[in-house]
């Protein structure tokens, strides 16, 4: 066997490619206790992350981390992971074919795009043999890490030149050490972030969120927490931001060493408790979406923020938002016989609304003035939650490029434009790109029922069906943990609700009615049959609509707190 490995298929003449080699940290295979086993074995055994004396910290590695942390990190995982696998592996993916695209443009046949991981699959070793088969002989090693720091740059040149030193035709090699200043990143992660609050509003504070490392490492000289400095002043004065109006701080420590400070869960709870009403995240140092942007910002320090007294939190990691999905429109059902439906509604008070020409079968709308239920007499996957987005060909396309996998799309002039996916508990959520309706005045809140307070999807798992809602859904209104986990959205005007409540069998509506006896004489007088102490969070009745939709009925919320929606804009004229 050559001690060296040979150059494949090499032909004199043949055109030399620049290989292009993408570098992220790296996945499990799976959200399983074995693949994150696996993966920590790998990760944690390398020098550059962990600088123990190698026989003492083998026998903390093997002897106790990994008997007791993949369990926990595996359900981590597990509320992340995606239809199409890990959100690192399929963000970081995506970005190698756009980074790919964009140079064939500029150069057609020149470059080869390859993504390696230092950790698990793809590997480095790999992906520079794809490249040297391709016939690259010149080689550009890109770290997706903006700032350098010896735990994660150093490793990937560790990696990179490990794998050189056995091939016998070393590529012409450039290494980018690092470009947490240049002007490029800092106008993409200002744009990006004035994109979300044009589309979701500004909170009041702007925290930035960096990666930790160890104390240790700033004392000996790595510049990894100043060029993080440095980055989160170059971007506040991109957003001409004032001193007060933004923090920076460094997560994901582990361990009872020092690390470097202020530490991102401590500053959380700091600003909830100064009682900020709404505080926005963003992660400037990862590349792409992971667990620590979507598991330990999105859900564990919006906890944080909520427990300490801050009542909204929006995050976003450092690429694009995912919520392009627009405003609430209505709450979409299939209606055999649409006639008897508006009757049913018509008789609790709703008011029908004035429908559009924009649908081939026919179509209604009943109204309390808080919530809309379109009434289709076309079956389809329902019931859906249903939003307007204008430029829906667009948003489509960038959805596409986050991973959506639609279950329909009609996107065309002859059409009206319409599409659908599915949340991973499979609720129906369709997207259309104008108003349907008509609102009228004396629509408002004059339904028999009280007032509609939430539209409660049920789901499997509470915390993994939020990490799919939270980019949709940025804004928390509440949280309750027993005695069964509940959560409520403000999904962009709409309160959306998660429940893992086993009498919830479908997508339900709840409604808030004081006068329960008053309601129940009004049901009993107009003939409703009606099932009295249903099981779902103390309603004390519910009705089953002629389509199948059921509307809980209760005293008072059975959160117990008060919140407020944003109310929905225009975001498109009524067609026809």
């Amino acid at each position: 066997m050559p001690r060296y490995q040979p150059t494949p298929d090499f032909e004199h003449g043949q055109s030399d490619v620049t290989g292009v080699l993408l570098v992220n940290l790296g996945t499990p295979e799976a959200p399983t206790p074995s693949a994150v086993r696996r993966f920590l074995q790998q990760f944690l055994s390398d020098p550059r992350v962990v600088e123990l004396p190698r026989p003492l910290w083998w026998l903390i590695l093997n002897g106790v981390i990994l008997r007791i942390r993949p369990s926990r990190s595996a359900e981590a995982y597990e509320k992340i992971w995606t239809d199409n696998g890990s959100p690192l592996l399929l963000f970081s993916s995506q970005l190698a074919e756009r980074v790919a695209a964009r140079l064939d443009e500029q150069a057609p046949g020149f470059f080869r795009v390859e993504l390696g991981m230092t950790y698990g699959q793809p590997s480095i070793p790999d992906a520079i043999d794809r490249l040297q088969q391709a016939g690259a002989r010149r080689l550009l090693v890109v770290p997706l890490y903006p700032q350098y720091s010896g735990t994660t740059t150093a490793s990937v040149f560790d990696c990179v030149t490990g794998k050189l030193q056995g091939v016998r035709w070393v590529p012409e090699t450039r290494f980018i050490n690092q470009y947490h200043d240049a002007p490029a990143y800092i106008g993409a992660l200002a744009a990006s972030i004035r994109d979300y609050w044009q589309e979701h509003g500004r909170g009041a504070h702007l925290l930035l969120s960096f990666h930790g490392v160890p104390r240790y490492t700033l004392d000996g000289g790595d510049p990894y927490h100043c060029q993080c400095r440095k980055t989160g002043r170059l971007l506040a004065e991109a957003l001409g931001l004032d001193d007060d109006a933004w923090t920076l701080s460094f997560q994901s420590r582990v361990g009872r060493a020092e690390w470097v400070r202020p530490y991102t869960d401590e500053t959380v709870k700091a600003l909830g408790g100064r009682g900020i009403e709404r505080l926005d995240v963003v992660c400037p140092g990862f590349s792409t979406d992971c667990l620590e942007t979507l598991e330990e910002i999105a859900m564990q320090n919006a906890e944080f923020f909520a427990e300490s007294g801050g009542p909204r939190t929006g995050h976003g990691a450092g690429s694009r938002p995912l919520s392009t999905i627009g405003r609430f429109l209505e709450f979409s059902v299939h209606a055999p016989d649409i006639l008897e439906s508006l009757h049913f509604y018509k008789m609790l008070g709703f008011t029908e609304l004035e429908s559009a020409d924009v649908y081939t079968h026919k179509y209604a709308v009943v109204s309390d003035g808080e919530l809309n239920i379109g009434l289709h007499d076309f079956e389809f996957e329902a019931p859906a939650v249903t939003y307007v987005q204008p430029d829906l060909a667009k948003h489509a396309r960038s959805m596409a490029d986050h991973g959506f996998d639609f279950t329909f799309t009609h996107l065309n002039e002859d059409v009206f434009n319409s599409l659908g996916f599915r949340d991973r508990d499979g609720n129906a959520v369709r997207m259309v790109e104008a108003r349907t309706f008509h609102m009228v005045e004396e629509a408002e809140n004059d339904s028999h029922c009280g007032n509609w307070f939430e539209l409660t999807l049920p789901v499997r798992d509470t915390m993994r069906a939020a990490q799919f809602w939270a980019p949709i859904a940025p804004a928390m209104l509440q949280v309750r943990e027993e005695p069964t986990v509940h959560m409520r959205f403000d999904a962009t005007g709409v309160a959306l609700g998660l429940s893992e409540s086993i009498a919830l069998k479908a997508p339900s509506l709840c409604f808030r009615c004081p006068d329960r006896e008053a309601l129940l004489a009004l049901l009993e007088q107009h003939g409703f049959d009606y099932e009295k102490f249903p099981g779902f969070e103390g309603a004390f009745a519910s009705l089953r609509s002629p389509e199948g939709t059921t509307l809980f009925l209760f005293e008072t919320d059975f959160l117990g707190e008060s919140y407020e929606v944003d109310e929905a804009g225009d975001p498109a004229d009524f067609p026809g």
